[in-house]
């Protein structure tokens, strides 16, 4: 794939409610090139293409954050926990400080679903992951070497499982792996929402920084997977 020296931006369609719940997402940095990608998909079909900002943030170079399950539009705990990165918190320790300082109006952080990954100032790789007892089933986050995998409302753990195991095995840059991934969750009702559709998910999005690139910027591709479109920058 002619992906080399490129960042790819992906955008998900959703409206902008109070709340917004994603299901399966992956984030993950690449330690030699300084990239740090997301990539995510749901059952919910809307045309507004603001959801990148809404459950995902990325410091180039540095790591990222998702939030979904149930979040607040705008998400400020997303932005907070930006926040706390920029400060030199490790994920471990913000997602401690989210539990302790959720700030969404709604509901409460037993709702709430996170990963997190960003690299050291010694270059090593940090993972964390949160999800509420209330996230709806099936739920889970798991962390890998350079990674984070999170779902809520699943058909089951298969699709953890199988974004796991393409995600890894799979040779290439992070593009490459974090669409392997996604690739992995492709079947039916993976998004349990979906599955008298016959269908994964209705919208996804996948995301990758260089270092060099500017936040809510990154250059490259930009395609739309509700429609059959793309362009680049």
């Amino acid at each position: 794939m002619p992906y080399e020296n490129i960042s790819f931006f992906f955008i998900l369609f959703i409206s902008l409610n109070s709340f917004s719940q994603d299901t399966f997402s992956i984030i993950a940095v690449d330690p030699q090139t300084g990239e740090v990608g997301a990539a995510g998909a749901t059952c919910l079909y809307n045309q507004s293409d603001g959801i990148i900002d809404i459950i995902s943030s990325i410091i180039p170079g540095k790591g990222g954050i998702l939030s979904q399950a149930y979040v607040c539009v705008p998400n400020i705990n997303l932005q907070n926990g930006i926040e706390q990165m920029n400060n030199g918190l490790s994920p471990d320790e913000i997602i401690d400080w989210l539990i302790e300082n959720d700030q969404c109006n709604a509901l409460s952080f037993y709702y709430r679903q996170y990963g997190i990954v960003d690299i050291d100032e010694n270059g090593e790789v940090r993972t964390a992951g949160y999800t509420g007892t209330f996230a709806d089933n099936y739920k889970e986050d798991r962390q890998g070497t350079n990674y984070s995998i999170q779902g809520n409302i699943l058909l089951d753990q298969s699709v953890i499982d199988n974004m796991e195991n393409n995600f890894n095995n799979t040779q290439g840059n992070l593009a490459e792996k974090l669409m392997s991934a996604m690739q992995g969750a492709n079947f039916a009702g993976a998004d349990s929402r979906c599955l008298a559709d016959g269908t994964s998910s209705a919208t996804a999005f996948l995301v990758v920084y260089q270092p060099d690139d500017s936040v809510g910027n990154p250059l490259g591709v930009k395609c739309w997977f509700t429609r059959p479109r793309c362009r680049t920058n």
